[in-house]
């Protein structure tokens, strides 16, 4: 029946399939491979090492002998070195005008994922800085670095018609070229709407200069995920309403003390600007402080009427053992989250210990991770309630969805059966990867 489709509904069908079903429709006939075609050439990786640049490929590219010229929409830039390498990259540059002649015959790309090392050959990282100073169309520019020392500054250019802008970068990880970043976001001041900064640094000269640049006056981002909270920041979102998604991850701050003043005026200020409009919101503790949910915040969340994805932390002493069932954290937040009606995942995770403040790995750090997970995975299963909800939960490391309490395990008593509570019951989410790695 496929063969009497026509190929516009072949490929509607394709995008539906997995990577690996899409390959095998393609061998069947030339038909059916003439449709998959463009799902196939839809993301093009170029890896800057020295195989792949001196190889056929990017000449075949830039003649349009692939489907990549056509149908490419994405494009990922991979690094000419492992992530964790001291070594130079050794391309020669002769090789140069084939990889400008590649990108340049890349005529429908809408986002592009640059993962930069500060190991890169030189010329490389010149010829894409280029190239995307040049660029047309793109809507969401992705931009990770690695490495360690860098030197001299990215020679990134505008890349005009930006929606979306990403900086993304491990801990230890090489500085990012903040001028270049600050420029692209005046220059798109007009179209930007998103905005991802994850580094190990506050990015105080970003969000100052949202609210210092007259030019920028306008511009009111729907997206914001960022690590690190300071009052630089919380003093942009805190400047106008209608944000509809934000993320702060793993965040605190020099110590417990100013870590629950900014989570008070996160609380007391911001969100109450944004209730009406967030349809997706996750603040998660580094280390136990008021960021981690309480009752401090329950009102706040519980006005959340638009939310479809929370995700928040808990502290140990509000999900230890001892706690009663009416004081516990996780069960709180899940008679919260049941009463939300737009709402379609939780996620629950644990913060560190404040005794742990400073170590980075450890015995202690993952004794208490576990001893977190097990509480938390403890008041899921222990939760009933008489109200459904379609949320599915992510907690303790592990993925739960409501189904009635006789069929949820042995916790179960007549009385609840009688009077059709609903209990939580864990499942295997084959997505868990994807789905939870923000709130982490």
């Amino acid at each position: 029946m496929l063969f009497h489709l026509c190929p516009e509904l072949l490929h509607e069908i394709g995008t539906q399939l997995a990577p690996s079903d899409q390959k095998r429709l393609r061998t069947v006939c030339r038909e059916l491979n003439a449709a998959m075609q463009p799902l196939a050439c839809s993301c093009l990786v170029v890896k800057l090492t020295e195989d792949d640049l001196c190889g056929d490929m990017l000449t075949r590219i830039s003649s349009g002998m692939t489907g990549w010229s056509r149908w490419a929409t994405m494009l990922r830039i991979l690094p000419g070195v492992h992530e964790y390498s001291h070594t130079i990259a050794t391309v020669p540059a002769s090789q140069a005008p084939v990889l400008t002649a590649a990108l340049m015959s890349l005529k429908n790309l809408h986002t592009i994922s640059w993962k930069m090392h500060t190991n890169d050959a030189e010329w490389t990282r010149d010829v894409v800085c280029a190239f995307l100073s040049v660029a047309h169309g793109i809507r969401d520019f992705q931009l990770q670095t690695s490495g360690y020392h860098m030197d001299g500054d990215v020679p990134l250019g505008a890349i005009r018609g930006l929606r979306k802008l990403t900086a993304n970068a491990p801990y230890w990880g090489p500085k990012f070229p903040v001028p270049q970043i600050a420029k692209n976001i005046v220059e798109n001041r007009n179209s930007l709407t998103s905005i991802h900064l994850v580094h190990s640094w506050p990015w105080r000269e970003i969000w100052t200069l949202l609210l210092s640049d007259d030019s920028l006056k306008e511009l009111r981002l729907l997206d914001v995920t960022t690590n690190i909270v300071t009052l630089d920041l919380l003093k942009y979102p805190s400047s106008y309403s209608g944000l509809r998604r934000l993320k702060l991850i793993r965040i605190g701050g020099r110590n417990q003390d100013e870590s629950n003043r900014l989570a008070d005026v996160f609380i007391e200020t911001v969100l109450p600007l944004h209730e009406d409009s967030l349809v997706e919101l996750s603040y998660t503790a580094d280390l136990e402080s008021r960021w981690s949910f309480g009752r401090h915040c329950e009102n706040a969340i519980s006005r959340l009427h638009r939310s479809e994805v929370l995700g928040f932390s808990v502290d140990f002493d509000d999900v230890s053992p001892r706690v009663e069932p009416e004081n516990n954290a996780v069960m709180r937040l899940l008679s919260i989250a049941a009463r939300l009606p737009a709402l379609a995942h939780l996620s629950i995770v644990g913060s560190g210990a404040e005794h742990n403040r400073g170590a980075r790995c450890g015995n202690p750090k993952m004794n208490h991770r576990a001893r977190m997970n097990r509480a938390i995975n403890l008041a899921v299963s222990s939760f009933r309630t008489d109200i459904p909800s379609r949320a599915t939960v992510y907690a303790g490391r592990k993925w739960y969805a409501q189904h009635l309490a006789s069929a949820a395990g042995d916790l179960t008593t007549q009385s609840e059966t009688e009077t059709a509570l609903l209990a939580y019951e864990e499942f295997n989410n084959p997505d868990s990867k994807e789905s939870h790695s923000l709130f982490y």
